[in-house]
Parts: structure tokens; C-alpha cells; sequence
């Protein structure tokens, strides 16, 4: 991580609850209570603290812009090593992080270290495939050389280019690389979601246009990424 990256946290408190909820129900263990969970990215500080109400939640960013400071402990750190042991959490949370950090895979390889044995990891970030980028709203600027790239964003007056998109392929390999097997990709959480109403409507626009063997073929292409998986 980097500190003088500008910040794209998100401050809304209702969807920021609505999306902690969400992690929760995709990660299984609605049910389950006290469970240790690293949130790596704490941005405003909702989602830890909705979470933090069942689970002991430890939370932690390169920059300190909390607004809900409850139910959780925040600490601040200045890279991408994680500072705690191996096998520390039962679950690790990685939500809209990936893109904002240069040394991705370095990222990667901590939040499964940190993550025990049997433990859960979750892992969203925006497609460098998808047409759009989210944080500037530019058409096409994901798939652009990033000197190009960063012209593109000043020229249209959206600040330097300082988000690094992934594809699916790369988030997928990097995960299983660090022992961590896969049990739910972004086509799953899409049929998972498809009955939330906080949930945007364009993915509620594709399970309703496209036929369900295309959707399943082609997530590597859907806006976001999103894998659930448990470390072996």
C-alpha cells in the first residue's frame, strides 16, 4: 500500500451496512458468532463496524478516515505486509482493496498467510475486462497502458490514474497460489444476490437478459470480481 495514493473510500453508512451484511451471508457464517476477522481496507469504518456486533473484528488501512469507530479495532499500517502472525484470523476480508494497492501480489500472499487453516477469505475488486472504470467513470480506460491511461484521466479532469484493475484470471490464480481453495466465484454471488434490493441494478439487468449458461461462462467478464474461498 501507498499513502500518497488518493483515497476512493466509500462514506455512505447505509450501503456501506447493506454490504457488510452481504460479505457476511456470502461468506457462510451468518449463523456463526465470535469469529476473528481481519477487514483489510477500513475506509470509513462501516462494514467492520457492522460486522464487529457478532465477531471480534480487527481492522486495518494505510489511512485513518473512520467515521463509525465502534465494535472493532483499527490499526494503521504503512505496507502490504499485514503486522500479525501466520494462521491469525478465522476469516480475512479483502473488499474493493486489490485495485488500490501496486504490489498486488504481495497483498494476496498476506491475507491468505494471516488466514488459518480452514479459514475463509473474501476477496472483491473491479474487472480490468469491464468496459467501464468505477472510480472515474471512463469508458475504456481499464484496458489502456497506464502512461495512456493517465493521460486519459487528467485530460478528462478525473486526477491521475492511481487505480491498478485486475482480471479474473490473475485474482484467481493468485489465490489458489497461497493455498486457498475457491468454493464461490462472481457467478455464484450474482444468483446469491439477485433478491437484494440494495444490490445495483444492472446485475439484477443481466440475470433477467442474458441465459443463465452464458451468465456461467462468462463471469470473468462481469463489472466486479468476487471470490469466496477457504484456506487449505
Amino acid at each position: 500500500m501507498n499513502q500518497r495514493l488518493r483515497s476512493h473510500a466509500a462514506l455512505d453508512e447505509l450501503s456501506r451496512n447493506a454490504k457488510a451484511k452481504r460479505i457476511i451471508d456470502h461468506l457462510g457464517i451468518t449463523a456463526k458468532k465470535n469469529l476473528k476477522i481481519l477487514d483489510v481496507g477500513t475506509g470509513s469504518g462501516y462494514i467492520p463496524s457492522e460486522i464487529g456486533k457478532i465477531h471480534t473484528v480487527t481492522s486495518v488501512d494505510v489511512n485513518d478516515e473512520r467515521v463509525a469507530k465502534a465494535d472493532y479495532h483499527f490499526k494503521k499500517i504503512t505496507s502490504e505486509q499485514l503486522p500479525f502472525p501466520d494462521g491469525s484470523f478465522d476469516v480475512v476480508i479483502s473488499n474493493q482493496v486489490v485495485e488500490h494497492i501496486p504490489k498486488q501480489a504481495e497483498h494476496i500472499a498476506e491475507i491468505c498467510r494471516v488466514l488459518k487453516p480452514g479459514g475463509s477469505l473474501y476477496v472483491a475488486t473491479p474487472n480490468r475486462a469491464w468496459i467501464m472504470d468505477p472510480h472515474t467513470r471512463l469508458i475504456g480506460v481499464n484496458w489502456l497502458p497506464r502512461r495512456i491511461a493517465d493521460y486519459y484521466t487528467r485530460v478528462a479532469k478525473k486526477g491521475a490514474w492511481d487505480v491498478f484493475p485486475v482480471t479474473y484470471g490473475w485474482l484467481q490464480k493468485s489465490i489458489q497460489k497461497s493455498n486457498v481453495k475457491i468454493e464461490k466465484n462472481s457467478y455464484d454471488i450474482l444468483v446469491s444476490i439477485d433478491n437484494d434490493a440494495s444490490v445495483k441494478k444492472h446485475f439484477k439487468i443481466m440475470r433477467k437478459v442474458i441465459p443463465d449458461f452464458i451468465l456461467r461462462k462468462t463471469d470473468w467478464a462481469y463489472p466486479s470480481i468476487v471470490f469466496v474461498g477457504r484456506k487449505i
